[in-house]
């Protein structure tokens, strides 16, 4: 996405639907050349916990007032969602909390270093293909035909993508991609979708199952398209889904430039949810162990297999954990930071 504060052409939006129709086209190729479907199979070593925690907000950073401004306009105008909270942190910078109501939000603040940021990649030059965001979209169903959705999205300043009589892919003015399902009365923020790198792809999905205790739900048929082999998650505590989609590796953009700066989670049992993302590090780190063991011996029964040196130069999963500012920080093994907090700690509506 484009640097907070500098104007989105015609060629960046159609930039951004290049990515998004190559995303879902591409990442099969990526995923048959690793050998087909991932093996989702749990490990004995550990059961899936109960339900831990729910996805509450979504943060993204902007880089000054106006482009504030312009991004509250379009959350309110395009997608009907309400400021829920507005104020300045210990710097000065705004901060605006969004969304339908306080079960889900989206954060917005103001931090200059945006402005400062490198571009990131818009093109894999080795494939010769469109990069991708990490967040690769909030789906929400909203009231209304497509065509009145269409106008509500370029009438704000975001941009319409694609899509057809159902739903729609947009952009807001900052770049946070969004699918609009015209399917209902209620609005409501129904999942969030991360952008997953093959290589990583089945251990990021184990992780998510074993630290948060989340489970696999079969997508629905008559659900908007999503790339093949895309894995839908839910919490037993509620919020919205998780939806991974595996992309070819090397066609994410860099998650330090973008515009996704993480998301908050909330656990009924911060503590409890701690220990068993501990035990999730910890085997994910066993499992690596032994996945680059095979490959070395593998290497030495065939001196020509290039199985090690294609897997140890890919992206590969390596989840952690530390505390910070009273959250539990997560790093979920390929870049995207959770945050997540106790919910007796918890408030909704401050930012």
């Amino acid at each position: 996405a484009a640097p907070s504060g500098e104007p989105r052409m015609d060629s960046q939006r159609d930039a951004s639907l290049n990515r998004r129709t190559a995303a879902m086209s591409g990442a099969m190729g990526a995923v048959i050349a690793s050998n087909g479907q991932p093996a989702l199979a749990e490990n004995a070593d550990l059961k899936t916990p109960s339900a831990t925690a729910r996805l509450q907000r979504v943060l993204v950073s902007i880089g000054d007032d106006e482009s504030m401004d312009k991004e509250l306009k379009f959350w309110k105008e395009a997608v009907g969602m309400k400021v829920l909270n507005e104020n300045k942190n210990s710097d000065g910078n705004r901060v605006a909390l969004v969304g339908f109501g306080p079960e889900f939000a989206l954060e917005f603040r103001v931090d200059p270093k945006v402005l400062k940021r490198a571009r990131p990649k818009l093109l894999n030059y080795d494939a010769m293909q469109p990069t991708v965001d990490a967040l690769s979209y909030l789906q929400m169903g909203t009231a209304g035909k497509v065509m009145e959705v269409f106008a509500r999205v370029q009438n704000s300043g975001g941009a319409a993508l694609l899509g057809d009589a159902a739903y729609l892919d947009a952009e807001s003015p900052r770049g946070v991609p969004l699918r609009m399902i015209c399917k209902t009365e209620v609005p409501t923020v129904e999942l969030i979708s991360f952008n997953v790198e093959v290589p990583a792809f089945e251990p990021t999905f184990k992780f998510y199952k074993r630290a948060v205790g989340l489970k696999e739900l079969k997508y629905p048929d008559d659900g908007p398209p999503v790339v093949r082999l895309s894995k839908l998650l839910a919490s037993d505590v509620g919020g919205p889904n998780l939806l991974l989609t595996p992309v070819p590796d090397g066609r994410l953009k860099d998650r330090k430039l973008d515009e996704f700066e993480g998301a908050v989670m909330v656990s009924p049992a911060a503590t409890s949810f701690s220990t068993a993302a501990a035990a999730a590090i910890a085997l994910a780190a066993k499992e690596e162990a032994q996945k680059v063991e095979e490959l070395k011996q593998a290497q030495g029964a065939d001196s020509e297999s290039q199985g090690l040196q294609r897997y140890m130069t890919g992206t590969r999963a390596i989840p952690s954990m530390t505390s910070e500012d009273g959250f539990i920080r997560i790093n979920d093994g390929v870049g995207n930071i959770i945050f997540v907090q106790d919910q007796a700690d918890y408030r909704p509506m401050s930012v």
